[in-house]
């Protein structure tokens, strides 16, 4: 016996049986005839019924059952118990009704539009419809019917285009008299009724008779046509002919009246030159058009009139070429420059323009040109250095555009004086003065090709070689850019790099001249200045370009500048030979550093180190005289532009302002002085700014002797002359330190407006506010009651701190919490109080779903239509096999049969050779 219930078979037809499906028991007359009423349809539904249920039941397969997480009693789970089998079914049967159809007709174009009246108007009614289909079909008859209503009276027949009313006017119809016995009657006849209805009179025509008809038809059209062309041609002379007509009241203007005689013979001579509009060529049509209005009578010119004259006299536009790259300006302005010199080194040497020169473009333009030069009764100018047309572009702004702004925007920050001039007969700076030198080249005589330095001493001796005069070098420096482009050679790009650190060391080499000749003369030192801000956009330009390599120039220098000060330092810093605050090149060199960098990224390869040097310059440099100020100052200067941005705070700067006030000013007499001194130095022990060299033996000669108020600075100070200048005049000392307080102020309204909106404005200007009240010379000073006002103002916007106001805590409860909806263990947010989240939840989860159902119905899809395919192709297979099949067997039973025949063919003759 099988376990579990016996075999599939076996339970099958256990089931059969016991359902009565397989029950074949006859049954008697009489049970017969009382079921006769039973319909056998319904009977074989139901059997059918039976057995599907059997089927379904016997199948393990058919029914998927998902087991919950949490069993719930009463619950029920839709798609808890699925039938993947009958899903399956209907999903094919789905695809077979819709999607097989749409691929079989995925390449038909053709499609049936219903052009029946309202058949797509959804608000009309069937009877609407048939009533207006009705209706258009009736006028559709009429029209058509119209065509033959003789009844109407607005139409009428016509012959040849003649009506046939007017046929009882028989005044053209010639009437038989006695005198036409002789003629034919039928011809008669046949003139008189309605002058003939056939054209074929004679009978049929032949085809010469044809054939001029033709050729009539064809020469009177071509005549037909040459009217018409000779109408045209004698209506556009006409118009031409009247053209002059219509000129005079296109282009009339207001009469110009006439001026007074007078003895000047230019004006004379004007007036005979420009004639007006009624004298010239054109004083036919101009007169023509103001004499037709009256007398007397100015008639004013419309704006019509006066946009038709400008049209008339407007030029045409002419096509332009295209823009070039900047390598195609590159070379065409190097090669331009190189011609040029050429031409300078031929007119140096003497030779003729007309002579023939190897270094020409070609023979045909030193034709030309030999041409153009013995056709000209003038002799032609040689090219001259100023005939150079020096605009090349630079990083897409004009070099000499952006040198002339550079120049008037770092040139006051630099040099801290309103102008800058030049001396057109300064020499090259620093040689010895006890030669005589020949004079500098002018800009007409210079060179237009130079090599590109690689080193410093490279350019000096360039520079002294060619005798440039040092308002030219601008000009050597932007030819020898323009000669050494990147585009013109491989090896250009690193010689501009080698370039920026020339420049770099020229203007340092030329703020040295500065510092040097400062004592001697003023206007060495604005030259000098004046060539350090020329040279400054020529830096800006490459380091755009190369920033690594410009990078490097730059920290070396400022690394430089640190071990130079850790030297100093390290000699003493209170020691008169030690160097350490920077002098002109160093300062130069820092400024140069915040135009050419930006300042005020967090951090920066350049810019950062910059702030770092300056930190120390002003944390551990000491004050020792004017120029120690004037540098720190400068310094503090430099913190205010490149900070501006940014706004961080920089003590060191606030810290040098304030001992440098503090030595500066005047506190009063001597005991007030102690009393001053205290007070200062009690604010700043508090507030922690060190005062090293407040009242200190090497700075008692800085303090101001005079009590006199000092104001901010409102015109620009020369703090470079401040730093190289050594008087001894006690009178000019003491203006220097006027001076030098005064900036000092102004440096101080400066950070003061810097740090307005910082949280720590009250703590970082608070000692200034008590060191100037306290002070003689600044205590009624504009900053000191602009100070003390922002200081008010931001102490009263301050709040004590307190601490955070809580609600009261309740006290704990140990009631149970319940939840208001109910327990669901489906709803997997049921605690999360956020109802806007829980929404959102609930959307992505749905949009998941759909995504997945859709995912999955498109795999179907596909797949359905990959067994449509295979089906298809097996079909095509099938059918293309049975052809073949066929055909075969009947090659073979035609070649069985050609076999036979050649068999009987052999018996025959073997028989007969017999």
């Amino acid at each position: 016996m099988a376990k579990g219930g016996g075999s599939q078979l076996s339970q099958l037809k256990q089931k059969l049986h016991s359902s009565g499906v397989t029950d074949r028991r006859q049954l008697s007359k009489k049970s017969r005839s009382r079921k006769g009423g039973q319909d056998e349809k319904d009977a074989a539904a139901t059997r059918l019924n039976k057995i599907n249920a059997i089927v379904a039941g016997l199948n393990p397969f058919d029914q998927k059952v998902t087991k919950p997480k949490h069993e719930v009693l009463g619950r029920k789970i839709k798609g808890a118990v699925g039938r993947p089998g009958a899903a399956k079914a209907s999903g094919l049967a789905q695809r077979r009704e819709t999607l097989l159809p749409e691929w079989q007709a995925r390449n038909r174009t053709s499609t049936f539009v219903d052009r029946r009246f309202g058949e797509n108007d959804a608000n009309m009614t069937p009877e609407e419809k048939m009533l207006e289909r009705y209706a258009t079909e009736k006028q559709r008859r009429a029209a058509k019917g119209a065509a033959f209503n003789l009844n109407d009276d607005d139409e009428l027949l016509t012959h040849y285009g003649q009506s046939l009313s007017g046929l009882d006017d028989l005044a053209d119809i010639r009437l038989p008299g006695d005198d036409d016995d002789e003629e034919d009657p039928g011809r008669l006849t046949a003139q008189g009724h309605f002058g003939g209805f056939g054209d074929n009179e004679d009978g049929d025509k032949s085809k010469a008779d044809v054939m001029r008809e033709v050729i009539a038809k064809s020469k009177f059209h071509k005549l037909e046509r040459q009217k018409m062309k000779d109408a045209d041609d004698e209506l556009r002379e006409q118009l031409d002919d009247e053209l002059a007509d219509i000129r005079g009241l296109l282009f009339e203007q207001p009469a110009v009246p006439t001026p007074a005689p007078t003895d000047d013979p230019k004006a004379k001579a004007k007036v005979s030159v420009f004639p007006g509009p009624a004298t010239g060529a054109n004083a036919t049509a101009v007169a023509g058009a103001s004499t037709s209005a009256p007398d007397g009578e100015d008639k004013p010119a419309s704006s019509y009139d006066t946009f038709v004259r400008e049209l008339a006299f407007e030029r045409r536009a002419k096509p332009q070429d295209r823009l070039k790259s900047e390598e195609e300006l590159a070379a065409e302005e190097a090669k331009r420059l190189m011609k040029a010199e050429k031409a300078r080194l031929k007119r140096m040497r003497g030779d003729s323009d007309d002579e023939t020169d190897e270094d020409d473009e070609d023979d045909g333009s030193r034709r030309k040109r030999k041409k153009g030069a013995s056709s000209s009764s003038a002799p032609k100018r040689a090219a001259q250095a100023d005939d150079l047309d020096d605009d090349f572009e630079l990083d897409g702004m004009t070099a000499g555009e952006d040198e002339e702004s550079e120049q008037e925007g770092d040139h006051e920050a630099l040099t801290g004086s309103a102008q800058a001039g030049t001396s057109a007969k300064a020499g090259k700076a620093g040689s010895a003065g006890g030669k005589a030198k020949p004079a500098p080249v002018t800009e007409s005589k210079l060179p237009f090709t130079f090599p590109c330095p690689a080193t410093h001493d490279e350019l000096l001796s360039l520079l002294e070689t060619h005798q440039i005069d040092p308002k030219h070098i601008p000009t050597v420096i932007k030819r020898i850019r323009t000669l050494h482009h990147p585009s013109l050679a491989e090896d250009n790009k690193y010689r501009l790099q080698a370039l920026i650190g020339v420049l770099i060391d020229h203007a340092l080499h030329w703020a040295g001249q500065a510092q040097l000749h400062q004592s001697t003369t003023g206007q060495k030192h604005k030259l000098a200045f004046a060539i350090v801000n020329s040279l400054i956009p020529h830096i800006f330009s490459l380091s755009q370009s190369y920033p690594t390599a410009s990078a490097e120039h730059f920290v070396s220098k400022l690394a430089l500048m640190q071990r130079n000060l850790s030297r100093g330092l390290a000699k003493g810093p209170t020691e008169a030979d030690a160097r350490t605050w920077p002098g002109l090149p160093e300062l130069t060199l820092l400024r140069m550093v915040g135009s050419v960098w930006p300042t005020s990224d967090k951090q920066h390869n350049v810019t950062t180190p910059l702030a770092l040097l300056i930190a120390q310059y002003l944390a551990y440099a000491r004050i020792r005289s004017v120029s120690d100020l004037a540098s720190g100052l400068f310094l503090c200067s430099l913190v205010v532009s490149n900070e501006n941005e940014s706004k961080r705070l920089f003590p060191e700067a606030l810290n040098f302002l304030f001992s440098s006030i503090a030595i500066l000013t005047s506190l009063g007499k001597e005991k007030k002085q102690r009393q001053g001194l205290a007070k200062v130095r009690g604010v700043a022990e508090e507030y922690g700014i060190p005062t090293t060299d407040v009242d200190a033996a090497h700075t008692q000669h800085l303090r101001l002797a005079k009590d006199e108020t000092v104001e901010p600075a409102e015109q620009a100070v020369d703090l470079p002359s401040l730093i190289t200048t050594k008087s001894s005049d006690a009178d000019a000392d003491e203006q220097q330190r006027t001076a030098l307080l005064s900036v000092a102020l102004a440096l101080t309204a400066k950070f003061s407006e810097l740090y307005t909106g910082s949280t720590s404005y009250v703590e970082l200007f608070t000692p200034f506010s008590v060191l100037l009240s306290t002070s003689t010379s600044t205590s009624t000073s504009s900053v000191t009651v602009s100070l003390t006002r922002s200081l008010q103002l931001a102490s009263s916007s301050r709040r004590y701190l307190r601490l955070q106001a809580h609600r009261a805590i309740a006290i704990a409860s140990h009631v149970p919490k319940f939840d208001q909806q109910g327990y669901n263990p489906d709803r997997k947010s049921a605690l999360d109080p956020d109802v806007e989240r829980v929404q959102i939840q609930k959307m992505k989860a749905l949009i998941k779903k759909e995504r997945k159902g859709v995912i999955r119905e498109l795999r179907r899809d596909n797949q359905f239509i990959a067994q449509v395919r295979r089906q298809d192709q097996q079909e095509e297979d099938q059918s293309y096999k049975k052809k073949m099949d066929k055909i075969m067997s009947t090659l073979q039973v035609e070649r069985s049969e050609q076999k036979q025949m050649e068999r009987a063919k052999a018996n025959i003759k073997r028989r007969a050779g017999r």
